[in-house]
């Protein structure tokens, strides 16, 4: 048997084998780097190094320290240097010598009077982060400090911790219902100044920054605003109404890429907290002392996002500031509001309509003991129209702006860092009649999330637009890909509007991005031909998008012609005409190769500040052209190859692969989504069943206080009979008695009269003997 050093060594040999611990390491750092990025970093208690060594091949600077001499020697064997010996209790480093410290599986090995001085060592070799895994529960029997997380949780703010922004993308809001046997801790440092000044005992009970308080209420808050950040574009401006000290905009700014993040809060003392905690970064945080209602200073289209929660049901006048929102959202600005269930979703819903269209809706339930009781944790969407089976303890409503309202407002793009270079691709504001649209519209990272609200979106605009203009075009690709894309569509709508696209598509192009919406349309043209039947109308059509020139706007648009060539190959070959699919896949390869030959600027822009999309459009139709070299390959002396392999061979490409793994998590997305609605109709069925037996046991315990009260009535019935009987028995002995004494009278009596019958009266001896007769 080895003779191990110290409980780390043995811990590491057991639970960090090859294999294992070669993946947990691989899953930890991934973690550390998504959520803390590529700054130097310190594993204490580092074992046999596999973090360390994992992180150095993706090209982190990491080391790592433990106070096994053993242990440390087999890590130096593979990577020198990296490693060296020193204790949890008095590391080894100056101050803020790492970006990032990881401690997995080292910290429970304490005994608990020793956390406090580890974690203060923690911080004071880290500069930003600290990485944390512990075992918790009955199950690590080898550990010395064996605590759940709000227990730990609650050392590392004393510490001077606070939860890391991107915790719950670790930890997902939902899964802490369930944790497992390790628990997964991610935590940033308070400023030392903020520190100081604002210790934890100065927060109060319960705390008002949800960072540096554990349980279900601080992490309900956060979930909130990490929903929130799901709709913040890159370039947005942002306002938290309401924000309290900062938490929120603080994880805000964090998590997205808003060019800006403004928290309004009414109180001086949370102002200067929130400056001092968070706002680091004055140039994309910042806050100002002012009440949710007090906007009106704020320029009229000035804003991108609002986030209000717990704000709403807190001023006087809802419907006054939320026509001040509207005023200073930009068209197509988003709106996200939370509040408590007592204000009513209707009510919400109701205010919302009066400005905005609704684009989600999401219900939480805490478990906090509210409305839902002790449920599970739960952040879920729910449809946009109120159902009164749903209950929670908080909505949250999402909601935008109509980008239709832009029309002559003047137009700025935050979404894209510029418009030039390249040239065209840009240039919404010059070609579109309302510019406004691209956001809310158009594009898909931006654009409204609702298919309901963004077919409205496009209902609208096609009212208004002028014919043949993009946003005419933008709306008719709204629609005509919703209709492409529904199962159920009747074929006589998918024919009404294959008839729409042929009368607006204009065969000039007046501007750049008129051409652009040419091209799209002609495909989806050829996309709808296809789904009802119209095979050859369709190839035919495709062949003429193909032949579009693509030129006076950009090559980004050659995903659509390239991709047309190769499904106009496709159909040739389905319909008999091998020679005919050949030369499609042919030119489809051809038009790849020149669009690989224009001016790198029209991917890139200007490479001191690129642009990130046109590059991931070229690599979508290269994947086009791979698919058309495969289709070739696959065809070559057809006669010889099996007449599986064309579509065999055109699957394997990027878009494919992609495809096929979306469909597989759109899959696992709905088992998770069946298993969780099971979860929670099992969490329902034992809350009311829970709430069946408190009702059997208030009857049980009625029913036990009747019996007992019975009881105590029939014992003083009892009680009563008995003493009644005692006076029973006292009157029939007292009559027994009084029996026994006439009959010594009337004993007497006699002798008397035999004695004295020969000298009393006859008539006083006739009395005497009726006398004697009656008794």
């Amino acid at each position: 048997m080895k003779d191990y050093r110290s409980e780390g060594e043995r811990y590491w040999a057991e639970h960090w084998g090859p294999q294992q611990g070669l993946e947990e390491a691989q899953a930890v750092a991934e973690q550390v780097l998504t959520a803390c990025g590529l700054g130097s970093v310190l594993d204490v208690g580092c074992g046999l190094g596999l973090l360390v060594r994992t992180l150095l091949g993706q090209g982190v600077d990491a080391r790592g320290v433990d106070i096994s001499p053993r242990a440390v020697a087999e890590a130096n064997r593979f990577a020198s240097e990296r490693f060296g010996e020193g204790s949890l209790l008095a590391l080894p480093f100056p101050d803020e010598s790492f970006d990032t410290v990881t401690a997995t599986g080292s910290l429970e090995f304490l005994a608990e009077e020793d956390v406090p001085a580890a974690l203060a060592e923690l911080y004071r070799v880290s500069r930003h982060h600290a990485y944390v895994r512990v075992h918790s529960g009955d199950g690590a029997a080898w550990a010395s400090t064996r605590r759940e997380r709000a227990w730990w949780e609650e050392r590392f703010f004393e510490a001077g911790f606070r939860k890391h922004p991107a915790f719950d993308e670790l930890v997902p809001y939902e899964s802490l219902e369930r944790e497992g046997p390790v628990l997964t801790l991610l935590l940033e440092k308070v400023p030392a100044a903020a520190l100081a000044t604002w210790p934890l005992a100065a927060l109060g009970s319960p705390r008002e920054d949800p960072l540096r308080e554990s349980g279900r209420r601080s992490e309900a808050h956060v979930a909130r605003y990490a929903l929130a950040s799901r709709y913040v574009r890159d370039g947005d401006v942002v306002l938290d109404v309401a924000c309290g000290r900062g938490a929120g905009s603080h994880l805000l700014r964090c998590r997205t890429g808003a060019s800006r993040v403004v928290g309004l809060t009414p109180s001086d003392d949370a102002t200067a907290y929130a400056r001092a905690c968070f706002a680091h970064d004055a140039g994309r945080l910042s806050f100002e002392p002012r009440g949710g209602e007090s906007l009106a200073s704020l320029s009229e289209g000035s804003v991108d996002l609002v986030v209000a929660f717990e704000a709403l049901e807190h001023v006087p006048h809802p419907e006054r500031f939320l026509s001040e929102v509207r005023r200073v959202l930009r068209p197509g600005g988003r709106v996200v509001v939370g509040v408590p269930d007592a204000y009513s979703r209707e009510r919400l819903k109701s205010e919302l309509q009066t400005h905005f269209h609704l684009e989600a809706a999401w219900r939480q339930v805490t478990g906090l003991g509210g409305k839902s009781g002790h449920s599970p944790r739960r952040l879920s969407q729910v449809p946009v129209e109120p159902s009164s089976a749903l209950d929670a303890e908080a909505w949250v409503l999402v909601a935008m702006v109509d980008p239709n309202e832009g029309r002559g407002v003047p137009f700025s793009e935050v979404y894209y860092p510029y418009s030039s270079p390249p040239e065209n691709l840009l240039a919404f504001g010059r070609d579109y009649d309302n510019p406004w649209l691209v956001r809310g519209l158009v594009e898909y990272p931006t654009r409204a999330a609702s298919p309901q609200v963004l077919r409205r979106f496009a209902d609208t605009c096609l009212a208004q637009a002028r014919v043949g203009s993009p946003d005419q075009s933008a709306a008719l690709a709204v629609l005509g890909y919703q209709v492409l894309g529904d199962p159920q569509a009747p074929e006589a709508q998918v024919r009404a509007f294959i008839a729409d696209l042929r009368r607006n598509l204009s065969p000039d192009a007046r501007n750049p991005h008129e051409l652009r919406w040419r091209i799209s349309l002609s495909f989806l043209l050829a996309c709808l031909l296809r789904k009802v039947g119209e095979l050859r109308a369709a190839r035919d059509t495709f062949e003429a998008c193909a032949t579009l020139d693509w030129r006076p706007f950009s090559p980004t648009i050659g995903t659509k012609t390239v991709e047309a060539w190769f499904h106009a190959g496709l159909l040739s070959w389905a319909l008999g005409e091998p020679a005919a699919a050949r030369e499609a896949w042919r030119r489809g390869v051809a038009e790849a190769e020149k669009l690989l030959g224009v001016d790198w600027k029209e991917y890139v822009g200007r490479p001191e500040q690129p642009l990130r999309f046109p590059l991931r459009v070229a690599v979508e139709f290269l994947d086009a052209a791979t698919r058309c070299t495969q289709a070739l390959a696959a065809t070559y002396e057809a006669s010889t190859h099996s007449p599986s392999l064309l579509w065999k061979q055109v699957r394997e490409c990027w878009k494919w692969m992609l495809d096929t793994r979306w469909r597989a998590m759109g899959q696992m997305e709905r088992m998770i989504r069946e298993r969780d609605e099971t979860i929670a109709a099992q969490a329902r069925l034992i809350e009311e069943r829970w709430a069946g037996m408190q009702q059997m046991e208030g009857m049980i315990r009625e029913r036990d206080e009747t019996i007992a009260a019975q009881a105590r009535l029939i014992e003083e019935r009892g009680a009563s009979m008995q003493r009644m009987e005692g006076i029973l028995r006292e009157r029939d002995e007292t009559i027994a008695a009084q029996a026994r004494l006439i009959e010594e009278r009337g004993a007497l009596l006699r002798r008397v009269r035999t004695r004295l019958v020969h000298y009393l009266p006859r008539r006083v001896r006739a009395w005497l003997d009726r006398w004697l007769a009656e008794r």
